[in-house]
This record gives structure tokens, C-alpha cells and sequence, in this order.
């Protein structure tokens, strides 16, 4: 499709986007996080995007610098996949355009492989099945990439034809991904072909929610940044299989730039005036809503039926079957999205790293050794994120812990196949099948899945 005519400026991006020496003692920790397979291998962990992976119980009390990459330019995107971190940056110019994906040694830092490119690299890699896949954008162009995970040899560049700002999900052995130029894509991940593509009303800035054969995304109406808003913003679901819209939910003359959430039948969106909404994915009826006051540009983390999003600067705990809150913790200088964990959260807190008790909002400030992190993935032991304006990759390893409130001891709770916690499916998940397949009998816009199926 063709560019709107706009070109997305890094400062128009990070505006929307928002807050989107080494030590040895780390190795041994980290060394056994790899071995349990655990992974950070897309934005916000999984294809729901509720920014929660099982690890470690416990709440970080200490953390300890494992090492440090120099990058060539300011780091943008982090994941971590089989003991690999994946890093993308670029140059802040537009003469010339310039931008990188590293990967690096999960355990020590070191550069294993690198891809340069002629245009920004400014989204989160993917990882799935052996391959990273990378978005690029500038001066109009938006292209995904796709590299051998081990080797960096690149497979396949698919051209979008217009900007793309935001990391593309991985499920069900589909690619799927938003454009600035009015589309939602599914690719297919071995070729980059594109299996279909869907008009939507707005540009895309956030990753698609993906679960039980339905996408969901949300819109931003205005067409640049100096252009007001006179259309209304849209929340969309459509069908992973033909990329049909099975509803839209009309969100006001707002902006959505933050990637939906997903998790037991209810679709999380944040929007720029401040308010939460959870929408049914039956129908994308309104089930409550909540002020948390920030711009709307962060995701929520979402996880065994507590929402804990950002509020200007303070974090909130909300019950995700009505909104109530759970509880509030006060904080300054809280800039990143949320990252959870097995009974805790963790989120930049100035020069240094915020770890809260997911249980009661208790928190505490950890040192980074004077620097400015910006943790992008918590795996294991391992936390993983970059000073951006320092061109800084940096591995920490959480070398004490203490119990969280309310939570069980005895190691990391078993992993489901959403790897969030939740089934992606209804809440009542105790109902028969056959009943609740009755229940969503003709609405269309869900699909009953049994366990086998998912």
C-alpha cells in the first residue's frame, strides 16, 4: 500500500511510543536459566502481549552487572531467545539512515553475529523456530527481515511498502504485523509471503494481540503530527485465517499506540487520554474501564487476573474481572513498560531498577551501578536492557531475593502453553464444553478451541 505521504520522524515515534567494567559472579546463573529453555523471544513475551514470564520466586533485592555491550548506535528492541539476546538500534539521523541487529551471548555479551541496515531499527526482534525477524522503517520504507538465528544469514526481506513502528508477533507459524499505512499483515515466516492484508481505519503503532485464531489491534486516526484527530480510534479483531474483521470497537477521538493485551477472554487497551479499557473478545463490549491517568502509550502486564499498569509514574494493581483496585504503589520516576515475573514486577526508576512484590505493591530501589537501565526482558536470574543514550547493552543478574507476599515457594510454577499464565480462552473456564460452546454459538467473533486444539 502506499505511503500516506507522512513520513514517521524517530521524535514522532518515541512520542507515541513513549517509556516504549563486567562482572563474572553472573555466569553460573545465567548458565542455568538457558538450560531451562526460558525465553523473552518477542515484544512483551508472548503473542497476547501481557508482558509476564514464569521465573524464579521471589522479589530481586540485589542485582549485580554481568556485563556490557558496546553498541554502534542507540539501542531500540531487546529479546532473549536459547541464551541469545537479540539487540536492534540505530543512528537518531535521516542522513544517512543507519541501523543494526546484534546478537550477543546472553551469558558474557559477546557479539556472536551482526546485520546492518540502510534504514532504522527501531522495534523489537522476534524470535521463533530458529529465526529473528526484524522491522526497519525511514524516509517512507518499512521492510521485515528474517535471519538464521545461529548464523545471521539473512533469509528473506519482505517490503511493506509504507513505515512499520511496531515488532512483529509471532503464533500458530504465522508473522503478523501493523502498518503506518492503514493494514494489518499476515506473512508467512519461512518465505515472507504475504498470506493477506487488511485495510483498518488508522495507522498501526502497536504489536497484534494473537490467541485461538484471532488478531487483535488498535488504531491511531491521526495521519500526522501536526494533524488533528477528526476520526475515531478503532479497536479491531480479526480472523488469523483470512485477516476478515469480526468486530471494531469504536474508542472516541482518542490515539492507541500501545500494543493490546490479552488474557481469560478480555483484550486490555490503553489510549492516550489516560484511560484503561478491557473490552470482551465475544463482541468488544466495554466490561469496565479505569483512569490510570498516563498518555496511554504503555501496555499493561496481565497476569493471573491482575492487571498492574503505570499511572504517572505510580503503579496500580487492578482486578481484571471489574477493574477494582488492588492496590497502589507510589514511585518516582518510573519511565519503562512494566516487566513481570514469578511474584514480582520490575520497571527503570531513575539511575537505577524498581522491583515491586506483584502481591501487595511493596517496592523497593535496586542499584545499577549508577546507571540509567531501561530493563527490556527479565528471564531467569538475568535481567536485560540498555542506556539508549549511552549506545549500552547491559546483562544483570539477580543475586538476592525475597520472598513475595502471598505467593508459594518451592521454585517456578509450571509454565502454560500461553507461557502468561492464562489460557487466552473465557474465564469460566470450568463451564462443560458443550454449554459454553452454546453460549458463543453464533456470535462469530470467538472460536471455541478445545485443549488439544490450542
Amino acid at each position: 500500500m502506499a505511503d500516506d505521504g507522512h513520513a514517521v520522524t524517530r521524535r514522532s515515534m518515541l512520542g507515541v511510543l513513549g517509556a516504549a567494567g563486567v562482572g563474572g559472579t553472573g555466569v553460573v546463573g545465567r548458565v542455568a536459566a538457558q538450560a531451562t529453555g526460558e525465553s523473552w523471544p518477542m515484544h512483551r513475551v508472548n503473542a497476547r502481549n501481557t508482558g509476564w514470564l514464569p521465573g524464579p520466586e521471589g522479589v530481586a533485592t540485589a542485582v549485580e552487572t554481568d556485563w556490557v555491550f558496546e553498541a554502534f548506535h542507540g539501542p531500540n528492541g531487546l529479546s532473549v531467545a536459547d541464551g541469545t539476546v537479540y539487540v536492534t538500534d540505530d543512528n537518531d539521523e535521516s542522513k544517512p539512515y543507519r541501523g543494526t541487529v546484534y546478537a550477543l551471548s546472553a551469558a558474557d555479551g559477546t557479539e556472536q553475529w551482526r546485520y546492518e541496515f540502510d534504514r532504522w531499527a527501531q522495534t523489537m526482534p522476534a524470535v521463533a523456530d530458529g529465526r529473528v525477524f526484524v522491522t526497519t522503517n525511514g524516509n517512507g520504507d518499512g521492510y521485515v527481515y528474517a535471519f538464521d538465528a545461529e548464523t545471521g544469514d539473512r533469509l528473506w526481506r519482505y517490503d511493506a511498502e509504507s513505515e512499520i513502528v511496531c515488532a512483529p508477533t509471532v503464533a500458530d507459524g504465522q508473522l503478523y504485523l501493523g502498518l503506518i499505512g492503514d493494514e494489518v499483515v499476515s506473512l508467512d515466516p519461512e518465505t515472507g509471503y504475504p498470506d493477506w492484508q487488511t485495510g483498518v481505519d488508522g495507522r498501526v503503532w502497536g504489536s497484534p494481540a494473537v490467541a485461538n485464531g484471532y488478531l487483535y489491534v488498535g488504531t491511531d486516526p491521526r495521519q500526522g503530527p501536526d494533524e488533528p484527530i477528526t476520526s475515531p480510534a478503532t479497536v479491531y479483531a480479526l480472523d488469523t485465517d483470512d485477516g476478515t474483521i469480526q468486530w471494531e470497537y469504536d474508542a472516541g477521538e482518542v490515539r492507541i499506540t500501545a500494543s493490546p493485551a490479552l488474557a481469560d477472554g478480555t483484550v486490555f487497551v490503553a489510549a492516550d487520554d489516560g484511560v484503561l479499557r478491557a473490552l470482551s473478545v465475544v463482541d468488544g463490549t466495554v466490561e469496565w474501564t479505569h483512569t490510570v491517568g498516563s498518555e496511554g502509550n504503555e501496555t499493561p502486564v496481565v497476569h493471573d487476573g491482575t492487571v498492574y499498569a503505570n499511572s504517572q509514574g505510580s503503579l496500580v494493581a487492578l482486578d481484571a474481572g471489574d477493574g477494582t483496585v488492588q492496590w497502589t504503589h507510589d514511585s518516582e520516576n518510573v519511565a519503562s513498560q512494566l516487566l513481570g515475573t514469578t511474584g514480582a514486577l520490575y520497571a527503570t526508576a531513575g539511575d537505577g531498577l524498581l522491583a515491586v512484590d506483584a502481591a501487595d505493591g511493596t517496592g523497593r530501589r535496586l542499584g545499577t551501578d549508577g546507571r540509567e537501565l531501561d530493563p527490556k526482558a527479565v528471564v531467569g536470574d538475568g535481567i536485560y536492557g540498555f542506556d539508549r543514550s549511552q549506545g549500552r547493552v547491559f546483562g544483570y543478574e539477580i543475586t538476592e531475593r525475597e520472598r513475595a507476599s502471598g505467593t508459594r515457594t518451592g521454585g517456578s510454577p509450571t509454565p502454560t502453553a500461553g507461557g502468561d499464565g492464562s489460557s487466552g480462552l473465557l474465564g469460566n473456564a470450568g463451564l462443560p464444553a458443550g454449554l459454553l460452546a452454546a453460549l458463543l454459538g453464533g456470535v462469530g467473533a470467538y472460536r471455541w478451541l478445545s485443549n488439544d486444539e490450542e
